[in-house]
């Protein structure tokens, strides 16, 4: 009886979740955070996150093993989260738990489980912000959705400066979805602002200038910009066969999308090209903010498990499909023990 890896029930994708999980991270399950060692919190600013989510990862490290437990429960509801959402806007099929996997193996490329916590809460803030902005066709309260999309990218800006790029989603999927209005653009900006506003409020209530989102957000850009081109050399080469893999299935998924896209429903063409703009967003960041590319793996985890999601469904042959799955796992698994 032949195996297919797409075609497994919620049961068997839970085992292997769990499986992936021990192999990929099977040092880090074992090392827990008793406090954060010398040198870690500068890391943390340098990555990008805001001193919001640095005070809020050494407070939750205070509780031996929560921080390690938050990370493992918040990777796996975003696996599944991630899995609805590419059901139910761009598959639009009744069962297929694989986005679930590959979004896990993606992740793995940060190694550090605990100090991820923060990058999946920032994954989780903006999953729930393009669920809504893909309600916006399907109902009327067009200005609803577009705020509330607009304020959860916000949101995760005041945890992680660099999602603030992510805001121009709000006007890519406005404009694929015909609602490219003054109106909309001017809901968009407030609700984007209005978690940074909440943010530097509570500050001034505590004795901090009002402006103080805006002091850090600048404070973090100077410390994940960088000027100079890094160092490839320090890459190690599974690094190079891991990008190489993943770039050859990106190209060959958008292939394969647009020849095929004259036959596909309309709400899955749109929504596969807006994941192809967070896929080009995130990869500009890491160019920009190379500082940051570690916790940028989460993010960028996000649109590359769609695009292959997709490749693997439009492909639809199951000895390509297990064997395009197993390089990447191979690849990822490569990568892992370099570091």
């Amino acid at each position: 009886m032949s195996f297919d890896f797409t075609r497994q029930s919620l049961l068997q994708t839970i085992l292997y979740f769990l499986l992936l999980l021990f192999i990929l991270w099977n040092r880090e399950l074992f090392f827990v955070f008793h406090s954060f060692p010398e040198g870690v919190v500068e890391s943390l600013n340098q990555n990008g996150y805001m001193p919001l989510a640095v005070q809020g990862m050494e407070y939750v490290s205070s509780v031996p093993g929560l921080l390690l437990t938050l990370s493992v429960l918040l990777l796996f509801f975003n696996a599944f989260f991630l899995t609805r959402i590419v059901i139910r806007n761009v598959l639009f099929i009744n069962r297929s738990y694989l986005p679930s996997l590959l979004f896990l193996l993606y992740c793995s490329l940060m190694t550090e489980m605990q100090l991820s916590v923060v990058s999946q809460c920032v994954v989780l803030l903006l999953l729930f912000g393009f669920e809504n902005l893909f309600a916006i066709p399907k109902a009327d309260r067009t200005v609803r959705y577009t705020l509330n999309g607009a304020f959860f990218i916000g949101l995760a800006s005041v945890l992680y400066f660099p999602a603030i790029a992510f805001f121009l989603l709000v006007f890519v999927i406005l404009f694929l979805y015909d609602h490219f209005s003054v109106r909309e653009w001017i809901v968009a900006l407030l609700g984007f602002l209005a978690a940074p506003f909440l943010y530097s409020y509570v500050l001034w209530i505590l004795g901090e200038p009002f402006p103080a989102y805006f002091y850090q957000a600048s404070e973090v850009f100077a410390k994940v910009f960088r000027t100079e081109f890094p160092d490839w050399r320090r890459i190690p080469w599974p690094g190079y066969l891991l990008g190489g893999i993943s770039f050859g299935y990106v190209l060959w998924s958008v292939i394969v999308f647009f020849k095929r896209a004259a036959s596909l429903n309309i709400w899955t063409v749109k929504s596969y090209l807006f994941f192809l703009w967070m896929l080009l967003v995130a990869f500009a960041l890491v160019v920009v903010c190379y500082a940051a590319r570690v916790t940028l793996f989460p993010v960028m985890a996000v649109p590359l498990t769609v695009l292959l999601t997709v490749l693997v469904r439009l492909l639809n042959k199951q000895a390509v499909v297990n064997s395009l799955l197993g390089l990447l796992l191979a690849g990822i698994l490569l990568f892992n023990m370099t570091l």
